[in-house]
């Protein structure tokens, strides 16, 4: 009786220390993913993806450096379409990516409705300006974007929207994490019947 009783304490132990390595493994992973995207967010504060650029529409001074034409500047990422087809938003704008080095990981990129200081929720989207086969990747400069069709966008409760998007810098060792937004959503005109 003591022997099993011995033994049922050894398998006891060994549970609890398979166990606690366990929950010793898990979280040392999840710590180091969260580091991994901390130090992502941290290189994103420093090198931006996207950031605002300005442009001389003209000629530049060899020496003074100045523009003798006009000066345009493009924001990092702004919206200059919303409207409604049915019950979703067609969204479109303009973004300025600046790393050449920073690829789009595929599959990391979700829509939200709401504010991202907020209250969100994830929304159902696809992209309306990429055809089947195209890379998703975009190269560095000031280009259009969109449009996207954010399913229910015009009869969401939410007012705005915002994107959360990843990329894989040149080392590799975290992704880059950018967030732009919220920008507003279109709303819907419903008609009551005697409207009609």
């Amino acid at each position: 009786m003591n022997e099993h009783l011995q033994a049922l304490r050894r398998a006891a132990k060994r549970a609890v220390l398979t166990i606690g390595c366990g929950v010793v493994a898990l979280v040392a992973y999840f710590s180091a993913q969260g580091l991994r995207y901390e130090a992502g967010r941290l290189e994103v504060s420093y090198a931006p993806v996207l950031a605002p650029v300005t442009i001389c529409d003209g000629r530049v001074n060899p020496d003074t450096g100045e523009c003798s034409g006009s000066v345009v500047v493009f924001e990092a990422f702004t919206q200059t379409s919303a409207v409604c087809d049915g019950r979703d938003a067609l969204v479109s704008g303009v973004m300025s990516k600046v790393r050449s080095d920073a690829r789009y990981i595929d599959g990391r990129q979700q829509i939200y409705f709401g504010d991202p200081a907020g209250r969100f929720r994830r929304a159902m989207f696809e992209f309306e300006d990429q055809q089947d086969g195209t890379p998703t990747n975009r190269p560095p400069g000031v280009q259009d974007w969109g449009p996207w069709r954010l399913r229910g966008g015009c009869v969401t409760e939410f007012k705005t929207w915002f994107t959360s998007v990843e990329h894989r810098p040149w080392h590799g060792f975290w992704p880059l994490p950018t967030v732009t937004g919220p920008f507003p959503l279109p709303r819907a005109l419903f008609l009551r019947a005697d409207q009609e």
